[in-house]
């Protein structure tokens, strides 16, 4: 994994989710539109899954090169190429301290550091970037930002953790569409609008997070300073 199949990851991943998603306008029934917000969150786990393992293959590569790497990602890489540690006892200690960061995110400790459990709402997300040490408080472009609904009058200032909300939304309403829970059926279940709010701030999501690693990636961020 050279920097530039990397980009090029970046660029055939984020088309890829976003050209998934159909049309929200020409989906007429509400079947139609709960699976709608399945794709939705497909094209959000698959996203940041694919660009996360990505990155740290990268880093990887990186770092075979004779590059040195930081402190955090030598950690976190050490653990994602759990191979590169021969003695079993400090790979146990290696996981003791890494695992309390996992459960934050999740309920049980798994073996694999890059990991969203099928279920990425905002806390598993969180963890993601601190993998990637990005900030949850990191200033969102607003190139990025939708112009519908609610999106063209807020002036706020926007970051990872302004999405907080919708992005467990976007899980709850997964959930209760894939387990075929009883408030699926009610009328007020999916709201159009609703759908469309929690398409656009995913996009604005997946669009800022390409534009964070790409800036890391070029910059050399990972690189331990001299």
């Amino acid at each position: 994994m050279n920097k530039e199949f990397f980009f090029k990851v970046c660029d055939d991943e984020l088309n890829k989710r976003t050209k998934e998603l159909p049309v929200l306008e020409d989906l007429s029934t509400t079947y139609h539109k709960q699976a709608f917000v399945l794709m939705i969150y497909a094209a959000f786990e698959g996203f940041v899954y694919k660009i996360a393992t990505s990155f740290y293959d990268l880093l990887k590569t990186e770092q075979d090169k004779g590059k040195k790497i930081n402190a955090h990602y030598s950690f976190c890489l050490n653990l994602y190429c759990k191979e590169n540690i021969q003695d079993k006892k400090i790979k146990k200690v290696l996981w003791k301290y890494f695992s309390f960061f996992k459960k934050n995110a999740f309920k049980k400790e798994n073996q694999s550091l890059i990991d969203t459990n099928d279920n990425l709402g905002y806390e598993a997300f969180k963890y993601i970037l601190f993998l990637l040490n990005i900030s949850e408080f990191s200033n969102i472009d607003t190139n990025f930002y939708s112009k519908t609904l609610k999106e063209a009058k807020e002036k706020t200032e926007r970051n990872y953790y302004f999405y907080k909300d919708i992005i467990n939304e976007l899980l709850e309403k997964r959930n209760d569409i894939a387990h075929g829970n009883s408030k699926i059926f009610q009328e007020n279940f999916l709201k159009q609008e609703k759908i469309k709010e929690m398409s656009n701030a995913i996009l604005v999501v997946l669009r800022n997070l390409k534009a964070n690693l790409i800036d890391i990636i070029d910059n050399e961020k990972y690189i331990l300073d001299s």
